[in-house]
């Protein structure tokens, strides 16, 4: 990333067309989502299967992933994305009940 803006910026000095820093950000490089019903877990295992039609005789018929903390309870879907460094993660969609604002205290994000 440290090389891509040094090169931007020097050609920006040169007087060069700069072009556009072609930089995506870490988990936009690959992103599956598994639907609940789809999914099992046992103890700190996820699995997922790799279903769909095609071959009848798959390599992984079941991928099998180590989780490293607790899944969450009541999820309705499972993000697995992978990262520029090859990093696969596993994200736990679910619905959390909003617990009602205290008068006075407010927080602002911008």
């Amino acid at each position: 990333m440290q090389l891509i803006m040094d090169a931007f910026f020097r050609r920006v000095a040169n007087g060069e067309a700069p072009g556009f820093p072609r930089v995506q950000p870490r988990h936009n490089f690959f992103t599956l989502v598994y639907p609940a019903m789809y999914i099992k877990i046992e103890g700190n295992t996820v699995l997922l299967p790799t279903g769909g039609k095609g071959k009848k005789n798959k390599q992984f018929p079941i991928i099998y992933a180590k989780l490293t903390e607790d899944a969450a309870k009541g999820y309705r879907e499972v993000a697995i994305n992978l990262d520029a460094r090859g990093n696969y993660y596993a994200s736990f969609v679910f619905s959390k009940k909003e617990e009602p604002q205290e008068q006075g205290k407010v927080v602002a994000f911008s």
